[in-house]
C-alpha cells in the first residue's frame, strides 16, 4: 500500500525491492536481461519516488564502498544517469527508458543530498570556459545539457526542469551552465523570459 508505510514490513518490502533494482542497474547496457529489468522496474520507481524519494537513498557509514555524498547511498541516482547516458548517446535511445529515467532524477532531486549529488556529477564547478556546454561531448554535462534540445519535448522538457532543480531554480545560475539558448523554453514555460538573479527555491544548498 503506496499510501501507508507506517507498517516496518513495507519498508523493508520496498528496500527490498530497491536493492533489486540496485542489482539491475549493475548488469551491462549489452545485456537484453539488463533492459528488460530497467523496463520493468522504472514505473514502479517513478510513482514510489513521487512519494518518498528518501527510501531510494538509505543512510550508509563510513565503510560503504559505494557511490555515496552526505551519507546517502547514491548507488541509484549514478547507475540511473549512467543509462541515461547510455541511452542518449544511441541513434535511436529508448524514449520510454529515458523519459523514465528523467522523472525519477527529478523526484529524488527534491532530496538535497542527492539535488548536490547530482549537481556535483553534471553540473561540476566551471573552469576556463572555452566551448558552449553541449559541445563538451565528453563530459555527461554536454550529454544532458543537449538533451535540453531533444526532437522529442518531453525529454527536453523533463531534461530543463531537472537542470533547473540542480541550479535552485536559479535564472542566472541555469544561463551560467547551461546557455540561454538552450534555457529559453524553460523560462518561457515558467514566466521567466528576460529575467535574471530570480530564484524562486529558498537558498538551501
Amino acid at each position: 500500500n503506496t499510501n501507508s508505510f507506517e507498517c516496518t514490513s513495507d519498508v523493508r518490502r520496498f528496500i527490498d525491492l530497491i536493492k533489486c533494482v540496485y542489482e539491475g542497474l549493475n548488469f551491462s547496457e549489452k545485456n537484453e536481461k539488463y533492459q528488460t529489468m530497467i523496463t520493468k522496474f522504472l514505473p514502479i520507481m517513478i510513482n514510489v519516488s513521487a512519494q518518498f524519494p528518501d527510501l531510494f537513498l538509505p543512510a550508509v557509514d563510513a565503510s560503504f564502498k559505494g557511490a555515496q555524498y552526505m551519507g546517502k547511498d547514491m548507488s541509484l541516482p549514478k547507475g540511473l544517469l549512467k543509462q541515461l547516458e547510455v541511452e542518449s548517446g544511441r541513434k535511436s535511445g529508448n524514449k520510454m527508458i529515458m523519459l523514465s529515467i528523467l522523472a525519477v532524477l527529478n523526484r529524488l532531486s527534491s532530496v538535497r543530498a542527492c539535488r548536490k549529488y547530482l549537481r556535483s556529477e553534471i553540473l561540476p564547478p566551471l573552469g576556463k570556459v572555452t566551448k558552449r556546454p553541449e559541445e563538451e561531448t565528453h563530459l555527461i554535462k554536454s550529454k544532458v545539457v543537449k538533451l535540453m534540445t531533444h526532437v522529442d519535448n518531453s525529454i527536453a522538457v523533463l531534461t530543463s526542469e531537472l537542470l533547473f532543480n540542480l541550479c535552485k531554480h536559479n535564472v542566472n545560475r541555469m544561463i551560467k551552465y547551461t546557455g540561454y539558448g538552450n534555457s529559453a523554453g524553460l523560462f518561457n514555460r515558467h514566466g521567466l523570459l528576460g529575467m535574471g538573479g530570480g530564484s524562486r527555491r529558498a537558498e538551501e544548498d
